[in-house]
């Protein structure tokens, strides 16, 4: 067999199929090509008026506003703490001082600077329990603990000097430097 007649059988072959496929779609019977426009959702139901139930109060439980009205009574039953003699009551804050470029100076307090960092670890968690927030900074081999920033010296240095007193520790007061980001 030579190419062209085989060519011209699967034409053939081809066109036959296509006609028995397509045959019954063609010569079938006639549909009606109307839309339905109904629609197979049910009518809204028609709900009349309903009573409102009022929840049961329960006997287990306190009004509310009870238990903060006792913590007030007992809160102004107990007399006000007297102000320590080494703490002294707070001035008001001086004027932050510019750098050259025009942002405030602040500091900061390094509490300490450790060569493993389990130890600086360590001294936070310590510093968090006493309501402080520590800050670890990486800086080459050393992990350094900073309190702050303070925009104000003078309350830092007080910071400083509670800090000193309370850890035995030797802080030092230093310049706040932003980390770059």
């Amino acid at each position: 067999m030579n190419d062209s007649f085989k060519q011209r059988l699967v034409g053939a072959v081809v066109l036959f199929a296509l006609a028995l496929i397509l045959w019954p779609v063609v010569m079938g019977p006639q549909r009606d090509q109307s839309f339905v426009l109904q629609s197979d959702i049910p009518d809204k139901p028609d709900l009349g008026p309903s009573a409102i139930v009022q929840p049961k109060t329960r006997d287990d439980m306190s009004p509310i506003g009870e238990y903060q009205r006792k913590v007030v009574e007992e809160v102004e039953q107990q007399e006000p703490p007297e102000p320590q003699a080494d703490e002294p009551i707070a001035k008001p804050r001086s004027k932050p001082s510019l750098d050259e470029q025009g942002l405030p100076v602040g500091w900061e307090i390094q509490v300490g600077s450790f060569g493993r960092k389990e130890n600086a670890t360590k001294l936070k968690l310590r510093l968090q329990k006493m309501g402080y927030r520590p800050q670890l900074a990486k800086n080459g081999k050393l992990t350094r603990v900073f309190i702050g920033p303070y925009i104000d010296k003078a309350i830092a240095q007080r910071n400083l000097d509670r800090i000193a007193r309370q850890q035995d520790l030797s802080p030092k007061l230093v310049r706040f430097i932003p980390p770059n980001e």
